[in-house]
């Protein structure tokens, strides 16, 4: 990031890699360029959005004065999403599963601006999981007529995960529901302003560190296992209990699991023809600050 005068910046990623089978060059953090040329057109000012390969001296982005911190928001954001993104990418391919290769691609200028950069894993099970860096993005005519207002949390980039399945997998697709809702969840913003605009992600849930055994699950090589792990997903909630005329109904449970816990590996004791898998998690209560590790065993039909 260069500064050219007071109000004006030239951001640009000074590592770069031959693309596949030609000598062009293109920046190593996808879609940076185009991301912070669209960054600018977000913040009221005019231009076009458009794809730059080559070794390209970046993009301009002109701020009010006074405002460099809260407009470069967006940018740092998008930067450390990339990078979290990128760690599950290398851990995903030292993974000792070949069938679980993953792939990170930079998303196609028609999906521009709401989506940047993805990553998906393909499962097992005939179908594609993975998370992608999005905006709630606005028409450039509605970011003008806000102009005097916006703030820079309007473009903030968020993570979301997402799934495909085969048109005949009805199994898989109510699985892959059940966590595409825990993620809803999962990777929400701290909280949301009250003019609508996000706030900041939740970085300690963004960590690869906590991702990677969630996407590790979902990799389980038959739907029933996965049946079974879903259960676990938080908030577990309990039956309460009706006292004196009250109502009875779903409470949430002291005890939570750990999701950066997860771990689901074969028993070995299992047999070719009783096969059998060992989910290790880890229960947590704040109240006691206590944590008890679990495993249970999967058998098909249990």
């Amino acid at each position: 990031v260069a500064a050219l005068d007071d109000t004006t910046l030239r951001v640009s990623c000074l590592s770069r890699r031959h693309r596949p089978d030609t000598p062009e060059l293109m920046a190593v953090i996808a879609n940076l360029e185009p991301f912070v040329e669209w960054l600018q057109n977000a913040q009221g000012a005019s231009g076009s959005l458009a794809l730059h390969h080559g070794d390209a001296p970046g993009r301009t982005l002109r701020l009010p004065a006074g405002s460099i911190q809260n407009r470069l928001l967006p940018l740092w954001t998008y930067l450390r999403m990339y990078l979290t993104m990128l760690q599950l990418y290398l851990l995903q391919r030292h993974a000792t599963s070949v069938a679980t290769r993953c792939e990170m691609q930079p998303t196609a200028e028609a999906e521009w601006p709401h989506r940047w950069v993805r990553i998906q894993v393909p499962l097992p099970l005939g179908a594609m999981v993975g998370f992608e860096v999005v905006t709630e993005a606005e028409s450039t005519e509605e970011a003008r007529s806000k102009r005097r207002r916006l703030e820079a949390t309007k473009a903030l980039p968020q993570l979301r995960f997402f799934w495909r399945a085969e048109p005949s997998g009805d199994r898989m697709k109510d699985v892959l529901q059940r966590f595409e809702s825990f993620f809803e969840r999962y990777l929400a913003p701290k909280q949301r302003k009250e003019d609508g605009n996000l706030g900041e992600p939740n970085w300690e849930k963004l960590r690869a560190s906590r991702l990677y055994p969630l996407l590790e699950l979902l990799t389980a090589p038959r739907v029933w296992m996965l049946r079974e792990a879903v259960r676990l997903l938080p908030p577990i909630c309990r039956v309460a209990v009706p006292r004196k005329g009250g109502a009875e109904g779903p409470v949430r449970s002291s005890w939570q699991p750990l999701v950066e816990q997860f771990k689901l590996a074969p028993d070995d004791s299992s047999q070719a023809f009783a096969q059998r898998w060992q989910l290790v998690f880890v229960l947590a209560s704040q109240k006691s600050q206590c944590r008890i590790c679990l495993t249970k065993t999967l058998r098909k039909g249990s």
